[in-house]
């Protein structure tokens, strides 16, 4: 079993449950089990399958039905030839059993039927409930069985109330209680397609579902205990835990701060592999609301560190033209601070692990910070002028009003970065005269909607901070500079590659950390 893992999707009717699942398991390339259970359980117990039809997702028929059973006069061809009496207790257990068999078997996607409840002590379970606006079940409904509203009210109300009772009965948990699942989507808002894909990266992220820890043979599994995959070979350090092993005084992640120490150190140590905690996750702003401001340094810098110790093929022209890119974004947008800083960045790398090692870390965070502060929106009203103010102002407040999962679906789409050929060949605009009204823009939408502005305002929508970019040639001449200084690095960058592939032991060792610390002696400065 310890490579199987199993979804279990429970479902309100007329919200896409039964849609999302197959695609979902034809996504994932593993079985789907819905209907196709009544047939399996009527096979393997010799029993004819109306038996399960009529008691499918039903509670038992009440005490007397539950004590006594109910009477059913037809067998299938195999069974006892003699009146048996069959409860939609006894019923529940076939069923059980044979969900129990698939999924030790293989993985696989369940809807339905306490598939949840029943696979509990399954190491490698992930239990999802599907729901959908009112609405939107009954226009399902409607289409699907050709009926009125009225109609499909009503199957709305008896479906509901049947699968809450069912459940809850044999499961003791509560139907549809954001408590009883590991995860609760409306497929109203995502929409179907979307709905499977957050589900899939949900639950099989790196190729390790959910697993629960507080079973021993779960943490000691093979599948848990050295990565499986190749595109597994790191995690953040968050919701994720290691084996203590790992953490040895040889052997400690990069002094980096910020961005890539764990990167490094996952890939560093990938055959161990990474354990999901189950039912843990971080709330935090997401990246793509505010301006990368400092962080432009340490994403280049770090991992230009990253790349020189895992990627050694990475040619001489890839780094350049990724460090000219990371040039061009910014001044498009006007971003001159994160443009000088993105440089800076590619020229400490050249300085060598030394130079890091020797670096006060705190120091250098204080001095980025100088280089790309932004202030609160309203300081902005004299730069402005009254009516620009309060229209940027108004867009801005929308904007945020307006947030929400289709707004972060535009930030990791393809369309942000699409620009036609006039745009990439005048640099968005500079070249060409200047549309001289402001606009906001905000860290989500793409930069090409500055084409041809010469102010922009670059807000972001929940912080409240934003500043007044402008179109400077200054800056375009000095971006021109460090197009040029990028190249003529590009000959200290090879050797200060070969320095940190060759030198990485120095700095992952206790007596790195303790310079880097300042720890002398079991004293800290």
């Amino acid at each position: 079993m310890s490579g199987n893992y199993v979804i279990n999707i429970g479902r309100q009717l007329g919200s896409g449950g039964k849609e999302i699942g197959e695609k979902l398991a034809a996504r994932l390339g593993i079985d789907f089990y819905d209907k196709e259970l009544i047939n399996l359980a009527s096979e393997e117990s010799g029993l004819c399958k109306e038996f399960f039809e009529k008691a499918d997702e039903k509670a038992s028929q009440g005490i007397i039905g539950g004590l006594f059973g109910m009477r059913f006069p037809f067998i299938s061809e195999g069974a006892m030839p003699c009146t048996n009496c069959l409860s939609n207790d006894a019923l529940f257990k076939v069923q059980s059993d044979v969900i129990r068999r698939l999924a030790a078997e293989k993985s696989c996607v369940f809807v339905g039927r306490c598939a949840d409840y029943i696979l509990r002590e399954h190491p490698r379970c992930a239990n999802v409930f599907i729901s959908a606006t009112k609405e939107d079940r009954i226009a399902r409904l409607c289409q699907m069985h050709r009926i009125d509203e009225e109609a499909a009210e009503e199957m709305i109300e008896k479906a509901d109330k049947r699968r809450s009772e069912y459940y809850n009965y044999y499961s003791y948990k509560t139907w549809g209680a954001a408590a009883t699942y590991h995860l609760c989507v409306d497929s109203s808002s995502l929409g179907i397609e979307e709905t499977v894909r957050f589900i899939e990266e949900f639950v099989v992220k790196n190729d390790f579902p959910l697993a629960d820890l507080r079973d021993f043979h779960t943490c000691t599994d093979k599948y848990m205990c050295e990565a499986v995959h190749k595109n597994t070979p790191y995690s953040g350090w968050w919701c994720c835990c290691m084996s203590l092993n790992l953490v040895r005084p040889d052997n400690l992640p990069i002094p980096l701060f910020l961005h890539h120490d764990d990167i490094e150190f996952g890939i560093r140590n990938q055959k161990a592999g990474i354990v999901f905690l189950n039912g843990f996750g971080v709330w935090h702003k997401g990246f793509e609301l505010t301006f990368t401001g400092v962080n432009t340094y340490y994403d280049v810098r770090n991992t230009l560190i990253t790349t020189a110790l895992i990627e050694k093929e990475r040619s001489q022209t890839e780094i350049l033209k990724w460090i000219w890119k990371r040039i061009t974004v910014d001044i498009i947008e006007f971003r001159y601070g994160e443009m000088r800083l993105a440089y800076q960045a590619f020229y400490d790398f050249c300085r060598g692990p030394e130079w890091l090692s020797k670096t006060d870390a705190e120091k250098l965070n204080n001095w980025l910070r100088e280089q790309v502060a932004m202030k609160p929106i309203e300081n902005l009203k004299e730069e402005l002028g009254e009516e620009d103010y309060r229209r940027i102002k108004q867009y801005a407040e929308d904007y945020r009003d307006s947030y929400e999962v289709k707004t972060v679906n535009e930030y990791f789409g393809p369309a942000r970065k699409a620009a036609n050929l006039v745009k990439k060949a005048t640099f968005n605009g500079w070249l060409l005269p200047a549309d001289k009204k402001i606009i906001a823009l905000s860290p989500v939408e793409s930069p090409f909607q500055a084409f041809r502005k010469k102010k922009v305002v670059l807000f972001e929508p929940f912080s409240g901070k934003a500043v007044l970019a402008k179109k400077d040639w200054k800056q375009m001449w000095l971006a021109c500079g460090l197009y040029r200084d990028a190249w003529r690095l590009m000959k200290k960058h090879k050797s200060a590659a070969e320095k940190y592939r060759n030198e990485i032991q120095k700095f992952t060792c206790m007596d790195a950390w303790k310079q880097y610390l300042e720890i002398e002696k079991g004293t800290k400065k």
